[in-house]
C-alpha cells in the first residue's frame, strides 16, 4: 500500500506540475494578448487623434476656401458693376457723338505724338500757313494725308476748304 500511495503522490505531483505548466502557458498568452490589445488600443487613439487633427484642419482649409470663394465673388461683382459703368459711360458718350452738334462738345483728346502727316498739306501740319505751291496747279488736293498707328486717313482741312471757296 505504500507503494501504491507513493505512486499516487508522484502521479499527482506530476499531474500538478503539468497543469502549472499549461497555467504558465496560458498565463503568457493572456499577458501577449493583453499587451497587443493595449498597443493596437494606443494605435486607435493615436490615429483617432490624427484624423480629428486632419478633420480640424480640413476644416480650416475649407473656410479659408469658402472665404476667398466670397472675396472672390464680391471683387466679380465689383468688376461687373465697373464694367456696367463704363458700358453706360460709352453708351452715353456715343449718343452724344451721334449728333452733329455733339462733336463738338467732347474735348478732343490729345494724340500730338500719334499723328505725323505726309502728303501736300504736311507743311500745314507742321504749323506754316502757307497754301499750295500755285494757284494755277489743275487741282490741288484738298486732302491731307495722316497717319495714325500705322492708318491712313485723309482729312479735308479748313485752310483747303476755304481754298476751294474763291
Amino acid at each position: 500500500m505504500e507503494e501504491s500511495l507513493d505512486r499516487l503522490k508522484r502521479t499527482l505531483r506530476e499531474e500538478v506540475q503539468k497543469a502549472e505548466i499549461a497555467i504558465d502557458k496560458q498565463r503568457d498568452a493572456t499577458t501577449e494578448a493583453k499587451l497587443a490589445n493595449q498597443e493596437e488600443r494606443e494605435s486607435i487613439d493615436a490615429e483617432r487623434e490624427s484624423a480629428a487633427a486632419e478633420r480640424s484642419n480640413l476644416e480650416n482649409q475649407r473656410r479659408e476656401i469658402l472665404e476667398r470663394w466670397q472675396y472672390l465673388s464680391e471683387q466679380m461683382e465689383e468688376v461687373s458693376r465697373l464694367r456696367e459703368e463704363v458700358e453706360a459711360e460709352k453708351k452715353e458718350l456715343q449718343r452724344r457723338s451721334q449728333t452733329w452738334f455733339g462733336a463738338c462738345m467732347c474735348p478732343a483728346p490729345d494724340r500730338s505724338g500719334e499723328i505725323t502727316t505726309s502728303g501736300a498739306g504736311a507743311d500745314k501740319a507742321s504749323g506754316s500757313a502757307t497754301q499750295h505751291a500755285s494757284h494755277n496747279d489743275p487741282a490741288p488736293n484738298p486732302y491731307e494725308t495722316y497717319e495714325n498707328n500705322g492708318y491712313q486717313s485723309q482729312v479735308q482741312t479748313r485752310l483747303d476748304l476755304a481754298d476751294t471757296n474763291h
